[in-house]
């Protein structure tokens, strides 16, 4: 059954670890920058940076999302978690993780969910006339966005 939010990736996401040393602000700068190059409305939802004396935390959480059509949006959402941040000779070293989710919002103008016959004509039209467009080329589209993003990120922290 196909519901109004459709995940494309695991419900608890793909996920990158790193430990060691790699370029924070270079990483961010450039993936901030891919969602304006894929036409993704950015938002930095959190920034906290948390001072440890001899290194830092923070915890970042991006959500991007872009009009498909006029029944389908799509939402990536990014969250940074890293520990132990320090420059050691001019490199940043650390720990970071950071996970990655994707998806699909149908009837985000909420135009068929205002009275019960009308949610029921949503199910009918998500499930039985779209379905194939939902689970076929949507869903591979959001997802090479997601992966593109996230193959991104991974050559930063190699």
């Amino acid at each position: 059954m196909i519901k109004p939010k459709y995940n494309v990736l695991p419900s608890n996401g793909i996920q990158i670890r790193k430990k060691g040393f790699f370029k924070f602000n270079e990483l961010y700068k450039d993936m901030k920058a891919w969602f304006d190059e894929h036409r993704y409305d950015f938002h930095e939802k959190e920034h906290t940076e948390k001072d440890k004396g001899h290194y830092k935390e923070m915890r970042i959480i991006w959500e991007g999302e872009r009009e498909f059509d006029d029944y389908t949006k799509f939402f990536l959402k990014v969250e940074f978690f890293v520990e132990g941040l320090k420059k050691i000779d001019g490199r940043e070293t650390g720990n970071i993780k950071m996970t990655f989710w994707a998806h699909i919002v149908l009837d985000y103008r909420k135009k068929w969910q205002t009275t019960a016959i009308s949610k029921f004509l949503m199910y009918l039209y998500n499930n039985y006339i779209i379905k194939g467009d939902i689970v076929g080329p949507y869903e591979a589209k959001l997802k090479a966005d997601a992966y593109a993003l996230h193959d991104m990120a991974k050559e930063h922290l190699e």
